[in-house]
């Protein structure tokens, strides 16, 4: 592997992970590098990998570890900062802000905002406690640590399973392998779980 003038053998660690390539073949969607002829002694470019969310068309929010991660989700518009959130939620009624408040988890559900900005500000804050999701357990774990719980129907248009999957889910890995105690009651007529965390 040919090493390029100048670049860089160490790479410190702040506070997000920087990704640093030395060739067009190792590229990813956290760098980029010219791979033309004429360039190609051109260092890769490093950029910043930064945590970026996706909300999605039934108002659950999930976090990745790039823009990268979070455009092959396909689930919504990305976005990472306050202000892209303002910008990709520009049409959106109060009433939807009000629901993805509601469905994030470990908040105080409310009926509404005292105004745009307010929702804004407290929905991004909330945001930056959730972890990157790797794996559709953890997504279903994070929708169980709502206060209000997650009905049976939520989960499955979140994971895309069907009833029997997500229930086997529940019972034989998070509540028997990973030893959750997760509660399963009615509320209007839907079947909701909840992570009692009493319990724990």
């Amino acid at each position: 592997m040919p090493v390029y003038p100048g670049a860089p053998r160490q790479i410190r660690l702040l506070e997000s992970v920087q990704i640093l390539l030395d060739c067009p073949e190792q590229l990813s969607d956290e760098s980029s590098c010219a791979a033309s002829p004429e360039r190609i002694r051109r260092r890769c470019q490093v950029k910043t990998a930064v945590k970026t969310f996706v909300i999605n068309a039934t108002d659950h929010t999930k976090a990745y570890a790039s823009i990268g991660a979070a455009r092959k989700c396909r689930e919504g518009p990305p976005f990472a900062s306050e202000d892209a959130l303002a910008s990709v939620s520009a049409d959106w009624p109060m009433l939807r802000l009000v629901a993805i408040w509601n469905k994030l988890p470990g908040v105080q559900p409310v009926r509404k905002f005292t105004d745009r900005n307010t929702a804004l500000g407290r929905i991004w804050t909330a945001l930056q406690a959730l972890s990157p999701v790797t794996t559709k357990t953890e997504l279903v774990i994070s929708l169980l640590n709502r206060r209000s719980g997650v009905t049976l129907k939520e989960i499955m248009a979140a994971t895309g399973w069907q009833a029997h999957s997500v229930r086997g889910l529940i019972s034989a890995q998070i509540s028997r392998k990973l030893g959750l105690r997760v509660e399963s009651f009615k509320r209007q007529g839907e079947r909701v779980y909840r992570i009692n965390r009493e319990a724990l």
